[in-house]
């Protein structure tokens, strides 16, 4: 019975891998959410975050797993590494300078739910 429970934990875990980006993937998407922007640091992360970003997405990938000796199925890149270059120093800026008043919006609106009539 352990045995068994172990094998599906292991399981488990693999379709998780397969299905889901890496964390470091994960983390780099962060950086479309205005708290991101807010933080001491976000000059140096970001473009390591965006290169993180290129590496997932700009790359074509297999689709699935090979078959009786035949490729996977490739899935082509979903983003342009120029696009996400020449976007990047306007996108910085839109953030930096909008992340301010969007997290106060999200925060009133937060606390309108938690007190929906004023109470």
């Amino acid at each position: 019975m352990k045995l068994e429970m172990v094998e599906v934990v292991l399981s488990l875990i693999e379709e998780l891998d397969i299905r889901f980006p890496k964390q470091s993937v994960l983390d780099a998407i962060g950086v479309v959410y205005p708290q991101y922007w807010l933080q001491a640091n976000v000059d140096n992360t970001f473009l390591q975050h965006l290169e993180v970003l290129k590496a997932f997405y700009c790359t074509p990938c297999p689709c699935g797993v090979a078959v009786d000796d035949k490729l996977a199925p490739m899935v082509l890149a979903i983003l342009l590494v120029w696009d996400l270059d020449v976007q990047q120093r306007f996108f910085k800026l839109t953030m930096k300078s909008s992340a301010t008043q969007a997290m106060a919006e999200v925060l009133a609106l937060a606390s309108d739910k938690a007190h929906p009539h004023g109470c």
